[in-house]
């Protein structure tokens, strides 16, 4: 029997927000989506997006970023609609921060030491409830469009 394909929720919501937050932090950021990190000789990730905020100079003009040399990024986005996300994959790479969003629910997981921990904040943004604002806005973008989500959040005088 034939089935009708899913549709996919619109990404750029799980994506944006984080450049909405940066650029009125005054911050400046590289980002890549996606990209495919690995390490010589191990399986790679892909995740949907990656920020370089804090080493962002480090990589700037580079063709190829080779992460025996170069500094991972500070934080990867991983959008699990299709399939689930594996963390302990991310564990090799050291990105100080891994976001996971599934089913209205946004896992943010900081690597310590040697392993990762879920977090209730965010390091990047210690001052914004980020578990629940992103899943509110990704939420008003399924139901009544991302274009109208993506202009409430960026009209937010505070992130708070």
């Amino acid at each position: 029997m034939f089935q009708f394909p899913t549709l996919l929720l619109d990404s750029s919501l799980h994506l944006t927000t984080p450049k909405i937050i940066l650029r009125r932090q005054g911050k400046d950021w590289q980002c890549f989506d996606p990209i495919t990190l690995k390490m010589p000789g191990e399986a790679g990730v892909e995740p949907d997006t990656c920020f370089y905020i804090d080493n962002r100079q480090a990589i700037l003009g580079k063709e190829r970023i080779d992460l025996t040399v170069d500094p991972p990024p500070d934080l990867a986005i991983e959008v699990d609609f299709t399939s689930l996300t594996d963390v302990e994959a991310y564990q090799l790479l050291k990105i100080p921060e891994l976001w996971v969003y599934r089913r209205e629910e946004l896992k943010i997981y900081l690597f310590r030491e040697d392993s990762y921990q879920e977090s209730e904040n965010s390091r990047l943004f210690p001052d914004i409830n980020i578990k629940k604002l992103l899943p509110y806005y990704v939420e008003l973008g399924w139901n009544q469009g991302s274009s109208i989500a993506l202009r409430q959040f960026e009209a937010l005088e505070n992130f708070s």
